[in-house]
């Protein structure tokens, strides 16, 4: 059932099913990469899962996070004068380590943490920006869609977003993310969940509340789906900036997540 209360029964899933945990502030992944205009890629292709390092001492059964089916990664909105011709970003690790424990009878004793490698973000791949458009739309944070996209410009982005003035890959090659409070509101029926997240990138950490759904699918995986905003300058970065400000990125940038996982 979509974002069930915490007082109304679940079916159960098949994973771990664990006391209230707080898992150590292992850096998570979110590519928080969002910042320049664009990226490309370039790496070989990773395993279609990753599995999931958590510790319980209670035991159970750990999770894989299938990285193939999942998303966690930002949107930048372009600004300035000139706006018209520039583009909105997605810009997403194509691969991660988490750790992630759920409960689904009691989803506010879940738990997520992990990192990824600042050099493994991937910007505007097209069959990943049609994936998640329609969450996009419905979360109305991108409602006209993305536009068209060159394999030049996405070059140009992915250097620009790793470069000194913006992730600065290089001095800072991890970013960070950790669940901090989970809690449900009643006021929000698509995504009734909150998620508070403590982000770290370039070794600057801040908070921000995901809305947030989760539910378990006809195959019994788990899928848990939500964004929330922040800003680049939240982390010392001036947002991305061209042809005197007449192309740029707005301040603000939405944190977005669309995972799904399975029991080991």
């Amino acid at each position: 059932m979509l974002g069930s209360a915490p007082d109304t029964p679940s079916r159960a899933i098949d994973v771990r099913l664990v006391a209230p945990l707080r898992l150590r502030p292992v850096l998570l992944l979110v590519g928080v990469v969002l910042f320049g205009l664009g990226s490309g890629s370039g790496h070989a292709p990773f395993s279609a899962t990753t599995p999931l390092l958590a510790q319980d001492p209670t035991g159970g059964s750990d999770y894989q996070i299938i990285i193939d089916e999942s998303t966690l990664g930002v949107v930048t909105f372009r600004a300035g004068v000139a706006g018209r011709l520039a583009h909105d970003h997605l810009v997403h690790a194509s691969h991660f380590t988490a750790e992630l424990v759920f409960d689904p009878e009691s989803p506010g004793n879940s738990s997520l943490a992990g990192e990824v490698e600042t050099e493994r973000l991937r910007a505007d791949e097209g069959e990943r920006r049609e994936r998640m458009e329609p969450l996009l739309r419905e979360m109305e944070i991108l409602p006209d869609g993305f536009q068209s996209i060159s394999e030049n410009q996405r070059a140009d982005v992915r250097e620009s977003m790793l470069a000194e003035g913006q992730l600065h890959a290089e001095a800072h090659p991890r970013i960070g993310f950790e669940s901090v409070e989970i809690r449900y509101v009643d006021d929000d029926g698509d995504f009734p969940w909150r998620i508070t997240v403590s982000l770290t990138v370039r070794e600057v950490t801040r908070e921000s509340e995901i809305r947030a759904r989760w539910h378990e699918e006809a195959d019994g995986r788990l899928r848990i789906q939500g964004a929330g905003t922040l800003r680049f300058t939240d982390f010392g970065i001036e947002p991305y900036r061209a042809f005197l400000g007449a192309v740029q990125n707005q301040d603000e940038f939405a944190l977005v997540l669309d995972l799904v996982a399975r029991a080991r």
